[in-house]
């Protein structure tokens, strides 16, 4: 396993517990020797194994959501995630392989808003608080309540995102980037330097896709001036938090204006309380491993990082 590979963990006050559960989901460093032997375009998740080996999370790791009635079948859908971070680049990488029994994405950047990404197969959308701070970084409703976010419409359009961001990406687009933060196209934030990737997909009855990316963490985001953005500073032993969303969709949708309608068969996140689609807080804590570097260790902390490997 590839915990043996560090010396340590470093807990400081920097990595004070909070969020949802009892876990740490471990992101473990990528060299910059590393970095270069990975392809966010090549369809294909082998330089991973050959860097991390097993996954960093399956099926099993997810809380699962389907339809009534419905259960889940692993061999209608199955998948396997990869978590790094690199320190030279100060970016979260991500690999995700699914395996799909009917798979569907009709995602159009030309007939969609950026914010429908992550409602078709091969997405994965992943949700960053780099300085693990929580908060409200959206707004919505549910049955039960609202939760606005700012006064007024620009100032709701400031704040989204700002203290905590949720990126997507998805395998494949018939233009444009396959990652995206929000509602936005291809905005600087969601671009290189901050954020890209790739994917494919092949195979039918099962399709197997691949998408790769990297996303940059802000502690403050201001989505029209880079210069007065915050990057997250990304260390070994700092904890994040974050929370990862993905999708099941088993039938194509009708389109109404910018609006694609279907039924999504089941969703994944991992477990924790709904409200992290709003607030932060809500988010699982994961802690930044960093590749022989000397530190000291929290035992109950240790604990619950050795837990993420059974």
């Amino acid at each position: 396993m590839r915990w043996f590979f560090l010396a340590a963990v470093l807990f400081t006050a920097h990595g004070a517990l909070g969020h949802v559960g009892d876990r740490i989901y471990p992101f473990f460093e990528i060299t910059d020797e590393q970095l270069a032997e990975i392809d966010l375009h090549d369809g294909s998740v082998e330089d991973w194994e050959t860097i991390f080996g097993e996954p960093s999370l399956t099926p099993l790791d997810f809380s699962i959501y389907t339809k009534p009635g419905a259960q889940y079948d692993p061999s209608d859908f199955g998948y396997r995630i990869w978590l790094g971070w690199n320190d030279s680049t100060n970016r979260i990488y991500i690999a995700l392989e699914m395996v799909d029994d009917l798979y569907v994405n009709q995602y159009d950047p030309d007939k969609q808003l950026a914010s429908s990404m992550g409602h078709h197969d091969s997405s994965l959308t992943f949700l960053i608080d780099g300085d693990h701070s929580g908060g409200q970084y959206h707004s919505g409703m549910t049955a039960e309540a609202s939760y606005p976010l700012g006064e007024t419409r620009e100032e709701r359009e400031r704040l989204v995102d700002q203290q905590a961001q949720e990126y997507t990406a998805i395998a494949e687009v018939p233009r444009g980037s396959k990652v995206q933060l929000g509602r936005s196209h291809g905005d600087w934030y969601s671009s290189p330097p901050y954020a890209d990737g790739g994917g494919t997909s092949f195979g039918e009855s099962p399709t197997v896709s691949v998408t790769e990316f990297y996303v940059t963490p802000f502690d403050h985001l201001v989505k029209d001036n880079p210069e007065d953005s915050i990057v997250s500073e990304l260390f070994p032993g700092k904890t994040i938090g974050f929370q990862i969303q993905l999708v099941d969709i088993d039938n194509e949708g009708r389109f109404s204006g910018n609006t694609l309608t279907h039924d999504i068969d089941s969703s994944y996140n991992l477990p924790g309380e709904g409200l992290f689609v709003f607030f932060a807080d809500f988010f699982v804590d994961g802690v930044l491993i960093g590749i022989g570097k000397e530190s000291v260790v929290q035992s109950s902390t240790w604990g619950q990082i050795k837990a993420s490997f059974r």
